[in-house]
C-alpha cells in the first residue's frame, strides 16, 4: 500500500454535486465507490453504516472516505453533497464519473487504491466530523467550481478540496485529544467564528463566556494558552483591523465605521484606534 503524508497530497476532484439520494438504488445495499468520497449532509435523518461502526446522519456532518470503503445507506430522505475524487492527480487523465457499485460487484483491479496515510491516521478508516458547518461554503464553492469549469478549475477545485480535507483532519485530532476534559482547541476555534460572526454586536468577555457557557477566567485563559493573547486584545485588534480596512475607503464616516465594527462609542473608538496605530483614524484615512 502506497504510503502519504498529508500536506502532499494533491486531490484531482472527478465530480462535486449537490443531490438527493436515489433511495431506490442506494438506501440499503452494501456499496463500494471505485474512487474516495466526501459527503457533506444538508438534510436528512437515518444512518451510515461502515463494517464496523454506525453513525447518526445529521445536518452539518462530513464524511469521509477512501475507495473500496464498504458502506451502506440507512435512511429515506437524505440532501447532500458528494465530492468524488483521488488523494493524487496519478489518474487525473480519468474524468469518468464513477457512481457506487454494490460491494460484491467492486472491481479487485480497480484503478485507485487506497492510501496509508502516516501522519494523519484518521484518514486510514472512515472520518465522520459532525458539526462542520464551517466547511460548508468551501463546499459549495467546490461544487460551483465543477459547474463552471473555469480557468484553472482542476487547481482551484484542488486547493479548496485540500484546504477542507486538512480542516476536517484538524478538527477531527483536536476533538479527540482528550477524554475527560473540555476540547479547549474546538472552543477557541469556536469563539473565534464567534468573534468573526458577532464583532459588530456590544460583545465582551463577560458574554462571549456566557455564550458558552463558560467562567468568563477560564475561558480567557484558554484562549490565550492557544492564540497567545488575551480574549480582550484579540477582539480589540480584529476590530481595528477590520476597521482600517473600512478606512481606506472614503466613505464611511468615522463615525460610522466604529459602529460597523462594534464600537458604540466613537470616541473611545479614536483612543483605542491611535494607541494601536499611533494615529486618529481620520488622520489615517487621510493618508490614503
Amino acid at each position: 500500500m502506497q504510503k502519504m503524508n498529508l500536506q502532499n497530497i494533491r486531490p484531482f476532484v472527478r465530480q462535486a454535486i449537490i443531490t438527493k439520494l436515489d433511495t431506490s438504488r442506494y438506501t440499503s445495499q452494501r456499496l463500494k465507490t471505485r474512487d474516495c468520497r466526501l459527503f457533506y449532509i444538508f438534510s436528512g435523518t437515518g444512518k451510515i453504516v461502515f463494517e464496523k461502526s454506525r453513525y447518526d446522519i445529521q445536518s452539518g456532518m462530513a464524511i469521509l472516505f477512501q475507495t473500496g470503503t464498504e458502506y451502506e445507506w440507512q435512511t429515506e430522505d437524505l440532501r447532500y453533497l458528494s465530492v468524488n475524487f483521488d488523494y493524487t492527480s496519478e489518474n487525473r487523465n480519468i474524468r469518468k464519473t464513477f457512481s457506487p457499485v454494490k460491494a460484491a460487484l467492486f472491481p479487485a483491479d480497480n484503478f485507485s487504491k487506497p492510501l496509508c496515510f502516516e501522519n494523519a491516521l484518521v484518514l486510514n478508516q472512515p472520518l465522520v466530523v459532525y458539526n462542520a458547518n464551517s466547511f460548508e461554503n468551501r463546499l459549495r464553492s467546490i461544487a460551483t467550481e465543477y459547474h463552471i469549469k473555469g480557468e484553472f478549475c482542476d487547481e482551484l477545485l484542488s486547493s479548496l478540496l485540500k484546504s477542507v480535507i486538512i480542516g476536517l483532519v484538524r478538527i477531527q485530532n483536536e476533538r479527540s485529544s482528550t477524554v475527560h476534559q473540555p476540547k479547549k482547541a474546538v472552543k477557541v476555534r469556536e469563539i473565534i467564528e464567534y468573534i468573526q460572526f458577532h464583532f459588530d454586536k456590544d460583545i465582551n468577555n463577560k458574554k462571549i463566556a456566557a455564550h458558552f457557557h463558560f467562567n468568563e477566567s477560564y475561558i480567557n485563559r484558554i484562549f490565550k494558552e492557544s492564540v497567545g493573547v488575551t480574549l480582550h486584545t484579540f477582539l480589540i485588534d480584529y476590530r481595528m483591523e477590520l476597521a482600517k480596512d473600512l478606512l481606506r475607503g472614503q466613505e464611511p464616516s468615522v463615525a460610522a465605521v466604529a459602529d460597523a465594527v462594534g464600537f458604540r462609542d466613537a470616541v473611545h473608538f479614536n483612543k483605542m484606534f491611535k494607541a494601536k496605530f499611533g494615529v486618529t483614524p481620520g488622520k489615517f484615512r487621510n493618508a490614503q
